[in-house]
C-alpha cells in the first residue's frame, strides 16, 4: 500500500523545505514546541539508570520543566497515577501492547484520559493485506471499545512489526474500525520506528495527518530507509527536514521525546533531547543560527559486579534486545489475563515448563488449556521487581518479585512470589520457555 517509487515532487518538496524558513508565526511555533505540549517517553525505572520510583519520577519531570509523560513501567499502576496527580503531571499515554483490564480499571477509577498506544502483533501471520486488516481490526476492536467507554483514544504505534509499521496499513485498519462506529482510533507516528524515503515523507505526512494523535521525535540517519536507533534530536542528518515538514503542515498536536536508555539517567536523556529540540527550532526559522550541532553522549562504561568465584564474560544486552524481551513479557501478561488460544500459542515455546509456586508443573498444552477454559484466571499480575540479563546469545533470564491474584474453583488467592523465568529466541521471536516461582512469607517475617 505504501508508495515505493521516489518522486521528483517529493524530492523538490524536501529540498525546498530544507533551504527556506517557515512562513509561520512565533505563536504557531510555541503551540507545537512549547514544553507544555511535550511528553517524556519511556522513563520508567527499567529505562532509567537511577531507577526512580513514581514520586522521584514526577519530581524529575517538574524539575526539567515537563508536565506530561507516557508510561511503560512495572509496579503498581495506582501508585504511578497517584504520584502524577499529586505533582500535577499528566499521564498522556500508556504503552498498551495488549488488552489489560487492570489498567482500564485504574484509569476509570482515577478519572484520567490517557491514550492507549498499541503496537502490531506478531501472532497474526496472514500475509494477504485484506485478511491482515480484518485480523488487526478484530484484535484492536475490544481495546478501542474499552477505551471509548472511559473517554480515551487508541493510537496505533509503529513498532517492531513490519506490516503494522506501514502507515497506510494503519489507515486501512482505522477506516475498517470506523465502519463499525469506532471513531476513537488514530495514529501515533514515531520517527524512531519509521523506515522510508525522506523524499516521500511530505506526501506520507499529508496522508496520515487527519489521523494523527501524536508525533514522537528522534534523531534520524541520512539514509532513513535504515532502522534508526534511539538518538538525540538534532544529532543526525534527517530529522531537521522531517520536523520542518511537520511544522509546515500546520499540525499542532502533542509531541514526544524519547529516553529509553537503561544505562543513562532519564533526566539527562530527556534534557539532551530538549536541548536538541531547541537547536532544531532555531534552525527551522534561520538556518545556521542554532550554533554547534547537538552530539550524542559517549556511552558510560558498564559497571560489572565483582566475580564471586571466577570471572565470566557474559554478553551485554543491547537496548533493543531488552526492549524486545520486555515487550514480549508485557504481551504474555496481557494474554494470560485475557486468554486467547492463538495469542498464547504464539508467545509460549513448544518446550514451555511452567512450575507454579504450589509445585504443580504445566506444559504448553496443559497451561493453555488451564487458561482458556477458565480453570485458573489471573486477576492481578503486578510486578514489584523485574530485571533481565542475557547470559548467552538468544537467551534472556528474567528475575524479580510479583504479586499475583488468581481465581480457581477453590476461590481467589493472592500471593507475593519470587521468580526466575527464561525467554529464548526462536525463529527471530522471543518465546516464553520456563517459569519457576516460590511464595514469599509476609514481609515482617523475612530476613533483612
Amino acid at each position: 500500500m505504501k508508495p515505493k517509487q521516489l518522486t521528483l515532487l517529493g524530492l523538490l518538496t524536501v529540498a525546498f523545505l530544507a533551504t527556506t524558513s517557515l512562513k509561520s508565526t512565533a505563536d504557531d511555533t510555541l503551540s507545537l514546541f512549547d514544553r507544555k505540549n511535550i511528553s517524556a517517553l519511556w522513563i520508567a525505572a527499567p529505562w532509567d539508570a537511577k531507577k526512580r520510583g513514581p514520586e522521584e519520577r514526577m519530581q524529575m519531570l517538574r524539575e526539567i520543566g515537563l508536565s506530561k509523560f507516557a508510561y511503560n513501567g512495572d509496579g503498581a499502576v495506582d501508585a504511578e497515577i497517584e504520584a502524577a496527580k499529586k505533582h500535577g503531571v499528566e499521564i498522556a499515554a500508556f504503552w498498551y501492547p495488549a488488552r489489560n483490564p487492570q489498567v482500564v480499571d485504574a484509569i476509570k477509577r482515577f478519572g484520567i484520559h490517557p491514550q492507549f498506544w498499541v503496537c502490531g502483533s506478531r501472532a497474526i501471520t496472514v500475509t494477504n493485506d485484506a485478511e491482515r486488516i480484518e485480523a488487526e481490526a478484530d484484535r484492536i476492536r475490544p481495546i478501542a471499545e474499552d477505551a471509548a467507554a472511559i473517554g480515551c483514544k487508541v493510537g496505533l504505534y509503529n513498532h517492531r512489526e513490519p506490516w503494522f509499521e506501514e502507515q497506510d496499513h494503519q489507515i486501512a485498519i482505522i477506516e475498517r474500525l470506523r465502519r463499525d462506529g469506532l471513531t476513537n482510533v488514530g495514529i501515533v507516528f514515531n520517527f524512531h520506528h519509521w523506515r522510508g524515503s525522506l523524499a516521500e515523507f511530505p506526501a506520507l505526512f499529508q496522508r496520515i495527518q487527519p489521523y494523527l494523535l501524536a508525533v514522537n521525535l528522534n534523531g534520524m540517519k541520512a539514509d532513513t530507509t535504515q532502522y534508526p536507533t534511539v538518538r538525540y534530536i538534532g544529532s543526525d542528518e534527517s530529522e531537521l527536514a522531517m520536523i520542518r515538514v511537520v511544522e509546515a503542515s500546520g499540525w499542532r498536536g502533542p509531541i514526544g521525546v524519547i529516553h529509553e536508555r537503561p544505562t543513562v539517567d532519564a533526566a539527562e536523556g530527556i534534557k539532551g533531547n530538549l536541548q536538541g529540540l531547541e537547536w532544531v527550532q532555531k534552525e527551522l526559522h534561520q538556518p545556521g543560527s542554532g550554533g554547534p550541532k547537538p552530539q550524542e553522549p559517549t556511552p558510560p562504561a558498564p559497571v560489572l559486579p565483582k566475580p564471586v568465584l571466577a570471572p565470566l564474560a557474559a554478553p551485554q544486552a543491547s537496548d533493543e534486545a531488552l526492549l524486545a524481551v520486555r515487550s514480549a513479557d508485557d504481551a504474555r501478561i496481557a494474554a494470560m489475563s485475557s486468554p486467547e488460544r492463538s495469542r498464547l500459542t504464539a508467545i509460549f515455546s513448544e518446550e514451555l515448563r511452567y512450575a507454579h509456586s504450589t509445585g504443580a508443573v504445566d506444559t504448553k498444552a496443559s497451561f493453555i488449556d488451564t487458561l482458556t477454559t477458565g480453570k485458573t484466571k489471573y486477576l492481578l499480575f503486578d510486578y514489584l521487581e523485574r530485571e533481565f540479563s542475557f547470559p548467552a546469545p538468544g537467551i534472556a533470564l528474567m528475575t524479580g518479585r510479583v504479586r499475583i491474584r488468581v481465581a480457581t474453583a477453590e476461590g481467589e488467592m493472592e500471593n507475593e512470589l519470587s521468580f526466575l523465568a527464561v525467554w529464548r529466541m526462536e525463529k527471530d521471536q522471543w518465546r516464553f520457555l520456563a517459569w519457576q516461582s516460590c511464595k514469599l512469607p509476609p514481609e515482617k517475617l523475612r530476613y533483612p
